[in-house]
C-alpha cells in the first residue's frame, strides 16, 4: 500500500491549514495563539447570566396581569376616597374662617384709603400719595403669598398646624382669630400709614 502523498500549501492556496494556523503558509507564532482561542459566550451570543425579569413579564397570564392593574388601580381609588374627609375637610374648615378674617380687615383698610382719597381730590400733592399708598397697600395685602408667608408662619411639629409666629393666638375662635388678624404685622404696618395720612387729611 502506497503511503499518501503529503500535501503541500502554496501562498496561492484558500485551503486553511490547521497546523500552521494561517491561509497559505507561515509558521504559528506564540503571537498568533490569541487568535485561535474559542469565541467567548458574549461574541456568540450566549450568556450565563439569568435571563432578564422583562422575558417573565411578558409571558404572564394576561388574566393574571388584568387582575393586579385592576386591584392597583382600585387601591388609588380608596386611598384618594379615604385620605379627603380626613384632610381636606379639616383644613378647609380651619383655614376659610381666617381668610375670611383677612378680608374683613384688608377690605377695612381699603375702604379708609378710597376715603381719603376721595377727600383729597382736587389736592393734587396730598391726592398721589394717597394713590400711591393704596397700590402698595394692594400690591401686598392681596397677594397671599406675602400674607400667608413663611416670614410670617410656621408649622407644627406635632399637630401640623398652621399657627402664626408674630403672636400666641390661636386660630380656634372667633374673638382670638379677629385679634390675631389685626395684629398681624403687614396689618399693622400699613394701619399706621393710612392713620398717619388721615390724621393729616381730617
Amino acid at each position: 500500500m502506497q503511503p499518501e502523498p503529503e500535501q503541500s500549501y502554496s501562498p496561492d492556496s484558500d485551503e486553511f491549514d490547521p497546523k500552521l494556523n494561517v491561509l497559505g503558509g507561515g509558521a504559528t507564532t506564540e503571537d498568533d495563539t490569541s487568535y485561535s482561542s474559542p469565541p467567548s459566550a458574549e461574541s456568540s451570543g450566549l450568556s450565563s447570566r439569568p435571563s432578564s425579569p422583562e422575558l417573565h413579564i411578558t409571558s404572564e397570564n394576561p388574566d393574571i396581569r388584568r387582575l393586579r392593574r385592576d386591584h392597583s388601580q382600585q387601591g388609588y381609588v380608596d386611598g384618594i376616597t379615604q385620605g379627603k374627609p380626613a384632610s381636606v375637610q379639616p383644613a378647609f374648615d380651619n383655614g376659610y374662617p381666617l381668610g375670611a378674617e383677612f378680608g374683613l380687615q384688608i377690605g377695612r383698610l381699603l375702604g379708609l384709603l378710597q376715603g381719603i382719597r376721595g377727600k383729597v381730590c382736587g389736592m393734587e400733592e396730598l391726592q398721589r400719595e394717597a394713590e400711591s399708598l393704596e397700590e402698595r397697600v394692594r400690591d401686598e395685602l392681596l397677594d397671599v403669598q406675602i400674607v400667608f408667608g413663611g416670614e410670617y408662619w410656621k408649622v407644627d411639629e406635632h399637630t401640623g398646624d398652621i399657627l402664626p409666629r408674630w403672636t400666641e393666638l390661636s386660630n380656634t375662635d372667633e374673638t382670638s382669630r379677629t385679634e390675631l388678624v389685626r395684629t398681624h404685622p403687614l396689618i399693622q404696618q400699613w394701619q399706621k400709614a393710612i392713620q398717619s395720612l388721615h390724621d393729616l387729611v381730617f
